[in-house]
């Protein structure tokens, strides 16, 4: 006998680890927002979800739920965890929910911040010379889309400015459209194409994150 032969595992690509987080969310006069959607983790980001829908009690599942939006005081009105098909490998999170101070109110003007599934992400450290190549567990791509409906009265008078950065090794969108006077499309896409980056790219590797 040969004896074992060592095959090297194939490497997936990032749109085969896609995440897409699609929202539609109500607006009142008030500050008080309405959201209802779905969140699907596909390929190996569903690897980040499966103990939640598998092992954790109610409780702890709820818990981890309103941790996702990026707003304090989260109301879950109602949640169903649907497996997608082995042919699909992923997750489906269908959402509704209710935040109560989701906008700020000053006068007559209604302020939010439109990015209320960010995925949270910490910028690596400067580091002066970096001696080993990054290792990334996998490729992967967010991508955030959501629909603002304001109250009928109010008139957009100002969006956050388009954000683009792309690099080698990543894409990063981050864009506010104005649809009529009262309704707004929030897109938000991170890319991330490699899963190894040499050491002498570590430093372009910290700004994409940090920007």
């Amino acid at each position: 006998p040969d004896g074992g032969v060592v095959v090297k595992t194939p490497v997936s690509s990032s749109i085969k680890n896609l995440q897409t987080k699609k929202f539609e969310v109500t607006i009142s006069a008030r500050g008080l927002a309405d959201a209802k959607g779905n969140i699907v983790w596909g390929g190996n980001q569903h690897d980040y979800v499966n103990p939640v829908y598998k092992d954790f009690a109610l409780d702890e599942k709820e818990k981890w739920i309103k941790n996702l939006p990026n707003v304090p005081d989260v109301k879950l009105n109602e949640y169903n965890f649907n497996p997608l098909t082995e042919l699909e490998s992923g997750i489906e999170l269908n959402l509704d929910l209710s935040f109560p101070k989701y906008g700020s109110v000053t006068g007559n003007r209604l302020f939010f911040y439109p990015n209320l599934l960010e995925r949270k992400l910490t910028a690596p450290s400067v580091v002066e010379e970096r001696l080993s190549p990054i290792r990334i567990q996998y490729a992967y791509l967010d991508i955030d889309s959501i629909m603002y409906y304001l109250p009928s009265d109010y008139t957009i008078e100002a969006i956050p400015e388009e954000v683009k950065i792309s690099s080698s090794f990543g894409e990063f969108l981050f864009k506010t459209e104005k649809v009529g006077n009262d309704t707004l499309i929030f897109v938000r896409s991170l890319e991330v194409k490699e899963n190894f980056i040499p050491a002498e790219m570590y430093s372009d590797y910290q700004k994409f994150f940090s920007d």
